[in-house]
């Protein structure tokens, strides 16, 4: 099947359950996906989204345009993020 033929057939109940399998790693009725079909459904989700969201709305995306967590003054300057552990301060 023809890439462009798939993304046609993929309405959004099927991108929906696709995202929710390669979230989840199973699908909608509990059966685990293999890693290779894992693979398979965030290529389609890739696709599709570039045919059919806007950029800002596609699996992803970070928005670049706005001071965030990470940065320091310098937007162009990166600091490392640290994540507070709680699990380990008993």
């Amino acid at each position: 099947m023809e890439i462009d033929k798939l993304l046609q057939s993929i309405t959004p109940e099927v991108y929906k359950n696709l995202k929710y399998a390669t979230e989840t790693g199973r699908w909608p009725n509990g059966e685990q996906l293999s890693s290779e079909q894992r693979e398979y459904c965030l290529q389609a989700i890739i696709a599709y989204d570039l045919k059919h969201n806007r950029e800002e709305d596609r699996v992803g995306f970070i928005d670049r345009s706005k001071k965030g967590r990470g940065r320091s003054d310098n937007a162009n300057e990166w600091q490392p993020l640290r994540i507070n552990d709680t699990k380990n301060d008993a």
